[in-house]
């Protein structure tokens, strides 16, 4: 979980694990291993990538690892869905910089000369976190 950016949990998957759950344990190991794979045979993402990545010429040990950490990414969003944006949390640090702003302003208007400098550096590093957590969280 970020500061302004969640993942929810592709509803499909937590189906097939309330399934996996609520399921009697199999008597042996390799029934187990069978049951996994026709659960996770469900999942048709996982499936294609898996197929697809079989199916390809085997690149460069380089080229596979870029090309799966790539791949990787693109099923962990396509099953995750996309980071989706938490405005409540947004604008309570928007909140709190503009506050900070708006102290530096007054202080600077009554001639109080530390506590405004202080409230500006403050006010900026909290502008430099926000947007510093808003880029990091998206990528």
């Amino acid at each position: 979980m970020g500061v302004f950016f969640e993942r929810q949990a592709d509803p499909a998957i937590t189906q097939l694990l309330r399934t996996a759950l609520t399921a009697a344990p199999p008597v042996d190991a390799e029934q187990g291993r069978t049951m996994s794979v026709q659960m996770a045979g469900q999942l048709q993402p996982v499936v294609n990538a898996v197929s697809k990545a079989l199916a390809a010429t085997p690149p460069s040990p380089a080229a596979a690892d870029a090309q799966a950490s790539s791949s990787a990414a693109d099923l962990t969003n396509q099953l995750l869905g996309g980071a989706t944006f938490n405005t409540g949390r947004f604008l309570v640090a928007l909140g709190i910089f503009l506050l900070l702003l708006a102290g530096g302003i007054t202080t600077d208007a009554l001639k109080l000369t530390n506590s405004y400098t202080t409230l500006f550096a403050l006010s900026t590093t909290i502008f430099g976190v926000i947007v510093g957590f808003l880029g990091g969280e998206k990528s």
